[in-house]
């Protein structure tokens, strides 16, 4: 070993070295030992005094057996720490390090300044089990977010405007916006999926759910099968809309409307519906053909015509102006009067023969 000490003035010790520049200035490496095996409060390190108080403030050594790091005497403890094992950094607690960087904090963990101490990001706990990643442009911790947090390039990436997120944008313009320029083989283009056991998106505000669209794919309950369901919480309706007006409404009480946004039954169409057939499932009037019935003299109905001007049973013209036509009610009264008729023909037809017969 090779000692050079100093003029007394600078008393300046060098070990390895003639010209030693400060109070201890040692050429090579240095070995620190414990003072004893085994012995708490005696691993190796070094204790570096407060400049103003000249007491101990933080010492720079061996924690134990397995971590060296820097302790904080003033309430720190050992804030940062090396596992020797593993190579894990920790800072805050040692003992999570299950990482090459382990952060331990109930408040703030990790904070991102710029050259000019502008902060511009970060990650923090709440020690509830939330981790938030902030954006922001200030130099106080936390500040408002007014700045992008950009994950990735923003054609593949993840990115964050105040109050936003964007999937393949740096600029989203909604809560959630999804962009991508690629095109499948089938000209679609892939942006989300919802996969699980009857997955289920719920709308609602900050108190209530209204809708929800969910894909049954296990066990349907009765009345559905394997497929999509549309839904509306109990009091809702469905509405679907074009030009920004209802088109399509499934009420709460199971009537749907098109057309109309209050329909009065079952299914209520304000409009002309076209269609190949038309099956109406209702009772018929063949009794009229029945021995039993009893058909009216037509004198009795030519005076019903001539006080009421329409058909006995048949709706009237006013009817039909303020209640509708009840297609199956008509179509039945309708088929009613045709029997009649055909019989009243058979009458005559039999009373024209007797009439001839006569005559000869």
């Amino acid at each position: 070993m090779v000692l050079f000490y100093q003029t007394a003035l600078a008393q300046n010790v060098g070990i390895g070295l003639s010209n030693p520049a400060y109070k201890l200035d040692i050429k090579g490496r240095i070995r620190i030992k414990p003072d004893s095996l085994g012995q708490s409060g005696a691993t190796p390190g070094m204790w570096l005094d407060n400049y103003l108080t000249g007491t101990e403030q933080a010492f720079i050594g061996m924690e134990n057996d397995i971590y060296a790091g820097f302790y904080g005497k003033a309430g720190a403890g050992w804030g940062i720490n090396f596992n020797t094992q593993t190579g894990n950094v920790n800072m805050g607690n040692s003992a999570y390090n299950l990482y090459r960087l382990n952060l331990s904090s109930n408040d703030f963990g990790l904070a991102l300044y710029d050259g000019s101490n502008n902060f511009y990001g970060g990650f923090k706990t709440d020690g509830q089990g939330n981790l938030s990643i902030l954006s922001a442009n200030g130099t106080s911790f936390p500040a408002r977010p007014v700045k992008h947090i950009i994950l990735n390039p923003p054609s593949q990436g993840l990115g964050f405007t105040p109050g936003n997120v964007g999937i393949g944008t740096n600029a989203p313009d909604y809560k959630l916006t999804v962009q991508s320029g690629r095109v499948e083989t089938n000209t679609n283009t892939s942006l989300l999926r919802l996969s699980g056991q009857n997955p289920v998106m719920v709308l609602s505000d900050a108190v209530s759910d209204y809708a929800y669209i969910k894909a049954w794919t296990y066990q349907p309950y009765s009345g559905f099968s394997n497929g999509l369901v549309l839904g509306a919480a109990p009091g809702n309706a469905i509405f679907l809309s074009t030009n920004y007006s209802p088109t399509v409404v499934i009420a709460s009480n199971n009537n749907v409307g098109i057309g109309t946004s209050s329909p009065a039954y079952t299914l209520s169409v304000n409009g002309t519906i076209q269609a190949k057939e038309l099956r109406v499932e209702t009772g018929w009037a063949d009794y009229v053909f029945d021995k039993t019935y009893t058909l009216e003299p037509l004198s009795k109905v030519e005076e019903y015509i001539r006080s009421n001007k329409h058909l006995k049973n048949i709706p009237s013209a006013e009817d039909i102006v303020h209640n509708g036509l009840q297609v199956a009610q008509v179509q039945t009264q309708m088929m009613q009067k045709i029997e009649e008729l055909t019989l009243y023909v058979i009458q005559l037809q039999k009373e024209i023969n007797q009439l001839k017969k006569k005559r000869k």
